[in-house]
């Protein structure tokens, strides 16, 4: 395997634990069921608007008209109970990627009457990666009945159909000079009932013993994640140059476009009657906060990539956005 190869292995395939890509989908499966339930009356409404308005994106683009509102509800409402099997892990094979389509059209049909809600978007696609990972191997229902079951017996997820022809892949791949096991990820390749299964008991055999010698964790439940930290950089990524590349371009970084959007924001919501942030008043004549805000939102969003690099710049990067978000919270009253 050549230096380059090795470093994408490293890059694309970490080792984790099953727990730790467990509770990134207890975190989530949690937010998704409280973002579901909170907007469940305004979700439902927005299937009542008229036709005219209804503007689709995404899958929902199949549509040429819109669905009647009784239909878009019991969708609504079958994404709010798909999300507890989800959150619990419990027959994850099958509610996993049941709940990440269901959210997935749900949250495209919302944005087909507004505006694009791209937090949402970013949550949807954590939502099918986790769906199609091995996320409920731990911390879950099924992991609880499969130790009860004994060796063998318990329910496999979506990723148990084709690990081991990718576990197979990635082993037999020292004299490529990529890993095959990305060729596979990226083409799609499923294999077929004999060797799938074949394949998956020597996969498992090996993943028990590399288990045993390594506590950390396997490569299978570390690539759900680093995808995961990826789609994210890249969703910032794009967000900033979405800034620089628009009509006001690297203005940002002078404070005066933020400034001006956060005044237009605060004056929508005045003559809508919604009561803004006391605090946007009170930094709105201090230009050079804003010039601050700017180069922190730019540093932030374009530099996201470079948070896949190592942990130090991604813990770094993790709370300069963390503090970018506080801030938009708390200047823009954002409920």
């Amino acid at each position: 395997m050549t230096r380059l190869a090795r470093r994408l292995d490293a890059l694309w395939f970490p080792e984790a634990p099953a727990a730790r890509l467990a509770m990134l989908r207890i975190l989530i499966g949690a937010f998704s069921l409280w973002l579901v339930g909170t907007e469940y009356p305004v979700w439902v409404t927005v299937g009542q608007t008229k036709a005219a308005l209804f503007q689709p994106v995404g899958v929902v683009a199949l549509l040429s008209h819109p669905l009647s509102p009784a239909l878009h509800e019991a969708l609504v409402l079958a994404t709010l109970v798909a999300s507890v099997p989800f959150l619990l892990g419990w027959r994850y094979r099958f509610t996993g990627p049941l709940f990440a389509a269901l959210l997935f059209w749900v949250l495209s049909y919302r944005q087909s009457w507004s505006m694009v809600y791209h937090s949402e978007n970013l949550l949807v696609l954590h939502v099918l990666i986790l769906a199609l990972a091995p996320a409920a191997d731990a911390l879950s229902l099924d992991a609880r009945r499969a130790a009860g079951a004994g060796p063998g017996r318990g329910l496999p997820s979506v990723w148990a159909r084709w690990r081991g022809r990718l576990h197979v892949a990635r082993s037999g791949s020292a004299s490529r000079g990529i890993p095959l096991a990305a060729r596979h990820l990226v083409l799609g390749l499923m294999p077929s009932a004999e060797t799938a299964a074949v394949s998956a008991s020597r996969a498992a055999a090996g993943e028990r013993q590399a288990r045993r010698r390594d506590p950390a964790g396997t490569w299978e439940y570390g690539w759900p994640i680093r995808l995961m930290c990826v789609v994210t950089a890249l969703a910032y990524f794009v967000t900033g140059m979405a800034k620089v590349t628009g009509e006001l371009g690297w203005s940002w970084v002078t404070g005066e476009a933020l400034r001006s959007q956060v005044a237009a924001d605060a004056l929508r919501k005045e003559v809508l009657g919604d009561a803004g942030s006391s605090l946007f008043y009170i930094v709105y004549p201090q230009l050079w906060l804003f010039t601050c805000f700017g180069v922190m939102t730019l540093l932030v969003e374009l530099g996201a990539p470079f948070a896949l690099l190592n942990k130090r710049l991604a813990h770094l990067w993790a709370v300069n956005a963390f503090l970018m978000h506080w801030g938009i919270l708390f200047i823009m009253g954002i409920k």
